[in-house]
């Protein structure tokens, strides 16, 4: 369960921080 729980938070993670990289490059332009 807990490693379950670890890579959903990652996931999370990494899609919250890909999320945020599109939003500054269209701003950007």
């Amino acid at each position: 369960m807990a490693i379950t729980v670890l890579l959903l938070i990652a996931l999370v993670q990494i899609v919250q921080m890909s999320g945020d990289r599109l939003v500054k490059a269209m701003s950007r332009k």
